[in-house]
């Protein structure tokens, strides 16, 4: 009787987790949208650096900013104003301000088990996420001692998940500022950031009347001498010529890397397949409408 409940259950199961899916049908809802929120939603997605390798691969994380800026408006009277307010700069902060509200407006539209668009309304300006769930844990996981020396002993995946989801301030509060940690969950590799950490470390140093203490880490004499060798170590991770000419432009995430180190050499490898995946989604439909069946398709 008990195993007889348990299919039971089973199948009731896969039968709501199908009608949820069937339930979003990102193509018939997108045609109901008006053309201005539609392509307020594409821009919102276009901006996060390396989206599609959020939705698609194995980044965890993906960020951008978006500056609250009010539209041009023809009682503006003083000239520096106008002038600022038509200028390309402030057109492309209203473009992003208009894809958040947008966003804000529809998400409940298309649901996700494993995606989320985070907001956080502090510092100015806002930054959202776009956070694959199950990468994130991963990460996190694959990296638990450097979270737990950061963080504290009682440091789980879940728990730093949580803790971004409900921050107001995700860098700030749940990742205590630590560009390492921000680094990781970003899919730059554990060596690029820790790297980039300690060359940002070593940097807010500069210019202060007093220094504070750092000690060289092992194997350098100076701080001068460890700064040096992390810069003459860090390149552009992205040296990639884009030669297959695809219709969105996209290409490899953006960072700073040791180009030498195997973790970097595995991530190059890693996320070129998943470039050729991306552009293999995208090729032969609306970017809009195959981002949010991704982002549905949990």
């Amino acid at each position: 009787m008990f195993c007889l409940l348990l299919v039971v259950a089973l199948l009731l199961g896969i039968v709501y987790i199908r009608s949820f899916h069937k339930s979003v049908d990102v193509a018939k809802i997108l045609n109901t949208l008006p053309r201005e929120d539609r392509k307020s939603l594409e821009w919102l997605f276009r901006g996060f650096s390396g989206s599609s390798y959020v939705l698609f691969g194995n980044k965890p994380m993906a960020l951008r900013c978006v500056m609250d800026i009010e539209p041009y408006s023809p009682q503006i009277s003083d000239t520096c104003e106008f002038m600022e307010s038509i200028t390309l700069l402030h057109l492309s902060c209203l473009v992003e301000s208009k894809g958040l509200g947008a966003w804000k407006k529809y998400k409940h539209l298309f649901p996700s088990s494993n995606f989320i668009v985070l907001e956080n309304i502090e510092p100015d300006p806002t930054t959202i996420y776009l956070i694959n769930k199950r990468v994130f844990l991963q990460k996190v996981e694959e990296n638990i001692d450097y979270f737990k020396d950061v963080l504290g002993t009682n440091t789980t995946p879940q728990k730093v998940l949580d803790d971004c989801i409900k921050s107001d301030d995700l860098i700030k509060d749940a990742l205590k500022g630590h560009d390492g940690l921000l680094g990781i969950l970003l899919g730059f590799g554990r060596h690029n950031a820790q790297l980039y950490w300690r060359r940002e470390q070593i940097g807010s140093l500069d210019g202060l009347l007093t220094k504070k203490s750092l000690i060289p880490s092992p194997g350098f004499s100076t701080i001068d001498e460890e700064r040096n060798h992390i810069n003459s170590r860090l390149g552009s991770f992205n040296d990639r010529e884009i030669d297959d000419f695809n219709p969105h432009l996209l290409g490899l995430p953006g960072f700073v890397a040791d180009p030498k180190h195997p973790e970097t050499q595995q991530l190059k490898t890693d996320y070129l397949k998943q470039y050729k995946k991306i552009v293999k989604a995208y090729k032969n439909g609306d970017y809009l409408e195959v981002t949010l069946k991704q982002f549905c398709n949990s």
